[in-house]
């Protein structure tokens, strides 16, 4: 018995998702049809359990058959079955009829194994003969038998293959054993497969049903299976695994620039630590305004890392020019910040002032909007207000060990703040 919990939880998929990804002794098309029968309202809190029994066949090209299958809808508050339905092995799937080829008779005869195979495959499947052109337009040739040739064991009779001692009937060669097979075989880079599909329901984005998924393959799944996404899926999941590296180099290649230009490896550190402020206010904003962690919002992010960075290089650069004429580490922190002051909020609430419209939940494509809006408008926000704080305080503690390691040298012309530090003193009367 196999139990699934939190995929309920997350996904809203096709009646037959959670049944498939139990077991693969049934094709999609079975579990639909166990599925179909149920009219009740089927809430996505309901537990699935899928009980079966099966023997397998080892050398077969269908290894499972499937004896009886069961599946129950459980109340997730209640724990009572609201649901059941049982379908024998036989009403599962498709009866067939697996052939194998007598090698040994075949050899005796003088014949080759493909010879029978491709005879077979010319009067029942039908295979491409030759081309003939008419009225100035070329034509395949595929021979195939009639329907009435081919329908039923006893057209076996009729088949025959040329061999050393004359022409022998096809079904000395191949026995036949009657199975129950699916209708179709679907295969993923050359691998039997079961096709999936699901989509995110209310408040769950489409990185928690990866993840969802995920997480009931790992534990549901039998030895020797595995799963593969496709399509959409698979692109978003190559660039998700992506975004962790896309995010780091942002931040390095900030690093390496600002090193050069502070011509030190510890100063930098003061811009660096100052983002995250601003990225929290986006995740905040996001959760706020209940939106998805995806790719509009990833843009918004590697775009916040620019604007906020822009105003920290501002003050540490303001700061550091104070510092370098001598004034205290703290004063060049305060005054820094100071200078930029105007600047910052100037560029900083225009942003966010023109970002607003974004908000506004009409129009089309205005998921991904309000995504974009909120995370900008949030980092954007909450970093301004907290880098005009954090990025002096920051600049302070790493001004400080940088001159530890290397002590600053300082201009000897201080007449460029002199205007500046009289606005910050107590004008004194002069006596006569």
């Amino acid at each position: 018995m196999k139990t699934v919990n939190r995929l309920t939880d997350i996904v809203t998929a096709t009646k037959a998702l959670l049944v498939v990804l139990l077991t693969s002794a049934v094709t999609l098309t079975s579990c639909n049809k166990l599925l179909y029968d149920y009219e009740g309202d089927c809430d996505p809190y309901y537990k699935v359990r899928f009980e079966y029994t099966y023997h397998m066949k080892q050398g077969d090209a269908f290894p499972y058959e499937v004896n009886d299958v069961t599946l129950y809808l459980v109340d997730d508050n209640t724990g009572k079955v609201v649901w059941q339905k049982r379908e024998s092995g036989e009403m599962l799937g498709r009866s067939g009829y697996m052939m194998d080829v007598d090698v040994a008779k075949c050899k005796q005869s003088g014949i080759d194994p493909s010879v029978v195979l491709t005879t077979m495959q010319g009067y029942f499947g039908g295979l491409y003969a030759s081309n003939f052109n008419s009225y100035g337009k070329l034509y395949r040739v595929m021979i195939q038998a009639s329907y009435e040739f081919r329908g039923d064991l006893k057209s076996l009779n009729n088949i025959y293959v040329r061999t050393n001692k004359g022409m022998s009937p096809i079904n000395e060669y191949v026995n036949l054993t009657k199975i129950y097979a699916p209708q179709e075989i679907d295969r993923f880079n050359l691998f039997t497969s079961i096709n999936v599909n699901a989509s995110p329901a209310d408040g769950y984005s489409t990185g928690d049903v990866i993840k969802a998924m995920e997480e009931v393959a790992a534990t549901n799944l039998p030895d020797g299976y595995s799963y593969e996404f496709s399509g959409l899926t698979r692109s978003e999941q190559e660039s998700s695994n992506s975004t962790a590296i896309i995010f780091a180099l942002c931040l390095t290649f900030v690093y390496l620039i600002l090193s050069a230009q502070y011509e030190s490896y510890v100063l930098p550190l003061a811009v660096i630590l100052s983002i995250p402020f601003g990225l929290a206010g986006a995740f905040l904003f996001t959760i706020l305004f209940k939106n998805q962690n995806d790719i509009y919002m990833q843009i918004a992010l590697i775009m916040l890392i620019g604007l906020l960075a822009k105003n920290a290089i501002l003050i540490v650069e303001f700061a550091l020019e104070r510092r370098r004429t001598g004034m205290a580490i703290s004063w060049s922190a305060v005054l820094g910040a100071a200078a930029r002051l105007r600047p910052i909020l100037m560029t900083s609430l225009a942003m966010i002032i023109g970002l607003l419209p974004l908000l506004v939940p009409m129009g089309v494509g205005y998921n991904g909007n309000m995504t974009l809006g909120a995370a900008a408008v949030g980092g954007m926000l909450i970093g301004m207000l907290c880098q005009i704080m954090v990025v002096p305080a920051l600049f302070f503690i790493f001004q400080k060990i940088q001159e530890k390691i290397k002590p600053l040298e300082f201009a000897d012309d201080n007449a460029q703040i002199d205007t500046e530090l009289m606005q910050y003193t107590r004008p004194v009367e002069l006596q006569k």
